[in-house]
């Protein structure tokens, strides 16, 4: 009989029915932000795709003058020829779409986390700005044009 070499060996065997205990924390994580980019951007290009070189087939098969492929195609053919000479393009559109879009909102929010780190360090409420102009309601707002109108109105008659 051959000794164990480590405490390795002698270790009893993982129970079956929890497995749970023995997936990793990382096998539940979602998806990064740029996995997410490039699915929208595949999906959404391909979706696209689909429905453009649809009807661009349509169009082209419904007009009897475009001999551009010499002799009368079937719809199959074309549909296949436009959907893998626009898919391509219309996925890396859609991809620079949803990354530009996660850009703005990035900035937008690192610009909110800036103004608020800047509060608290400088100690100031948390009111929107002004912008040194008093606060007004809406009635004082509408209050000059109303008299405006009267004015063009001419006097009215209160008598009664």
């Amino acid at each position: 009989m051959i000794p164990p070499v480590s405490g390795r060996e002698l270790d009893p065997e993982p129970n079956v029915a929890d497995e749970s205990a023995m997936t990793s924390p990382t096998a539940a994580r979602p998806y990064s932000d740029r996995a997410k980019i490039l699915l929208f951007g595949v999906f959404m290009g391909v979706a696209v795709g689909l429905i453009y070189a649809f009807f661009s087939a349509l169009l082209v098969l419904a007009s009897a003058s475009f001999e551009l492929f010499g002799d009368t195609r079937r719809f199959v053919p074309t549909f296949a020829t436009l959907f893998t000479t626009t898919a391509p393009w219309f996925v890396l559109v859609a991809t620079l779409a949803a990354a530009a879009e996660r850009l703005i909102r990035r900035s937008q929010r690192d610009a909110r986390a800036t103004r608020a780190l800047l509060r608290a360090l400088t100690g100031a409420p948390d009111a929107p700005p002004t912008n040194g102009a008093p606060e007004r309601r809406a009635s004082d707002i509408v209050e000059p044009l109303r008299r405006e109108r009267d004015m063009e109105l001419g006097p009215t008659r209160d008598d009664g």
